[in-house]
């Protein structure tokens, strides 16, 4: 069985950018564009730490 955790972005995560990007690029997709919004991250990570996925809410 693999173990994910779901943390809060830290803010390096959230400048790099690398969720964001690959949650538009997902999510245009099927919904097409959305405006800018203020979101709330949240990270998927595998047992190594590594993100595995993530999920941004708008506030």
């Amino acid at each position: 069985m693999t173990h994910w955790t779901i943390t809060e972005a830290t803010q390096d995560e959230v400048r790099s950018g690398e969720l964001g990007r690959r949650l538009r690029h997902f999510n245009y997709t099927f919904v097409g564009e959305y405006p800018e919004s203020q979101p709330i991250w949240l990270n998927a990570k595998d047992e190594e730490g590594r993100t595995i996925g993530g999920l941004q809410l708008a506030s």
